[in-house]
């Protein structure tokens, strides 16, 4: 599921604005793992947060689907 997700992300075929939101979602989310770990030595497991990714890339673009750029994006991200 992660290499999915990773696939998903990093494959050149994608708009270069949906690998933006992707990568810095991924960066967020590693962020506040490693906050999580060290404040409140707690984890979650990498499929919940490939999860969580999937879902605020989703949201982000469902948010700005009517601007010109994000169109197009959602069905480049589901697929």
């Amino acid at each position: 599921e992660r290499a999915a997700l990773l696939d998903q992300i990093f494959c050149s075929l994608k708009p270069p604005t949906l690998r933006k939101i992707a990568v810095q979602a991924t960066i967020f989310h590693l962020l506040k793992q490693r906050n999580n770990v060290y404040h409140n030595n707690t984890t979650i497991v990498p499929s919940v947060i490939s999860k969580l990714i999937y879902r605020d890339v989703r949201n982000i673009i469902i948010a700005r689907r009517k601007r010109k750029k994000f169109r197009s994006l959602l069905a480049s991200w589901i697929i």
